[in-house]
């Protein structure tokens, strides 16, 4: 059964000896710092100054309360706190798992006012906790009677369900995002690794392999221009940001924008695909930008292209995975970037007149079946990494979990 109680049955509130800003921050700063804000678990940065409040034998852990946010943050260690925070202590012995359970029960008492301020709500609002029923009818519940227990095992429970949806979400979208990109078996074959050691020494236009087996790699200069050949689009109607694009994908808006941008793959915005002409299987070349200029992506969807950047097309077959346009968007961005900027732009006329080394056959004709198994294999690469993280954060959560 459970019964009401208030946060004063079971905490301290403590006065604040002094509050700290963000201009006492320090790089090298000892002591933490709480606030209000909502990620981090209220950490918001390090001040170079004693502690206010201190982790001792008869206070081994606080509760640090948001009052613009209603976060309930638990900490363990020596600390300050910033404006809009409120510092209590529990009055009876709890572990982090009960102090969960009720802070939980609490919060959801509490009404979200926005970012106005709840402390003068949340001190007085009742919320329900499991309670060990008494044989006396007439008998008055007091935190003696609140079932710690239950509350420490529902949160244990919790904590095993939680494990076992992250192991199973992973496997789930691991495979679904395997199998959509034909990339389910991520295990490096003797031939992926072959195709991964045989570029090893650069001889003038020639790159040879020690692996004598598979014969030596040649390597030949080509034109950028001889590749590609720059995407004619244009805006079907005077372009303007506030009407014709938005920030974030909507049904409406759902065509990606390229634009000089670091990140995000270049895309900027999202406009209405009738206002924009747009190509698909493409390479992103941006012109101009503070940072951004000569940085190339890949474009294997639908794309538009705004003005700090252009789209450039193969005058070659492209194949399904854009494979090939992801190894030639290499080679292009690195012999680029470090050409041009700000002030001599990575204009069309200019890109297209600089040389790539590129693999050919013996016949002299470009060697896309190596660049399409050159990007294969470093596609298993960065899934089995992907793999591989998932599993540590797997495993970090149950490490965290069993030493609470």
């Amino acid at each position: 059964m459970n019964k009401e109680f208030r946060y004063s049955d079971l905490f301290k509130l403590l006065p604040q000896p002094f509050k700290v800003s963000k201009l006492d921050f320090v790089n090298d700063g000892k002591t933490p710092a709480y606030s209000s804000d909502t990620g981090n678990n209220g950490l918001l940065g390090f001040v170079d100054r004693e502690a206010a409040f201190k982790i001792t034998e008869e206070r081994p852990v606080y509760l640090v309360f948001g009052d613009h946010t209603r976060t309930m943050n638990i900490v363990h260690e020596d600390f300050c706190v910033m404006d809009n925070v409120k510092v209590m202590v529990p009055m009876v012995k709890m572990s982090d798992e009960v102090l969960l359970y009720i802070t939980t029960c609490w919060k959801k008492a509490i009404p979200h006012l926005g970012y106005a301020r709840h402390w003068s709500v949340a001190k007085k609002v009742s919320f329900e906790l499991p309670v060990i029923e008494s044989n006396d009818i007439n008998h008055e519940y007091t935190i003696d009677d609140i079932d710690y227990r239950y509350m420490q095992e529902r949160i244990e429970e919790l904590e095993q369900e939680r494990i076992e949806e992250l192991e199973q979400e992973r496997i789930e979208e691991l495979e679904t995002y395997l199998i959509a990109t034909g990339l389910n078996d991520y295990v490096l074959t003797d031939t992926d690794r072959q195709t991964l050691s045989r570029t090893t020494a650069i001889n003038q236009d020639t790159i040879v392999t020690n692996d004598q087996s598979n014969g030596p790699i040649k390597f030949r200069k080509l034109q950028i221009g001889e590749l590609f050949e720059k995407a004619k689009l244009r805006h079907k109607r005077p372009f303007d940001k506030a009407k014709d694009t938005a920030e974030y994908r909507t049904n409406e808006f759902n065509l990606p924008l390229v634009n000089a941008k670091i990140g995000d793959n270049g895309i900027m915005f999202y406009g209405r695909s009738q206002d924009f002409d747009h190509i698909e299987k493409s390479i992103d070349i941006i012109q101009n930008g503070i940072i951004a200029t000569g940085k190339v992506y890949v474009q294997p969807q639908q794309i538009g292209v705004l003005w700090d950047a252009y789209l450039i097309q193969a005058k070659f077959e492209v194949d399904e995975k854009c494979r090939r346009l992801f190894y030639l968007a290499a080679c292009i961005e690195k012999t680029i970037r470090p050409i041009f900027n700000r002030d001599n732009k990575a204009t069309w006329d200019r890109v297209r007149e600089c040389e790539i080394q590129l693999p050919v056959k013996n016949n002299n004709n470009l060697d896309f079946e190596y660049m399409e198994n050159y990007i294969k294999a470093i596609e298993k690469i960065v899934i089995a990494d992907v793999v591989r993280y998932k599993d540590r954060q797997i495993l970090v959560t149950k490490q965290v979990l069993n030493n609470q």
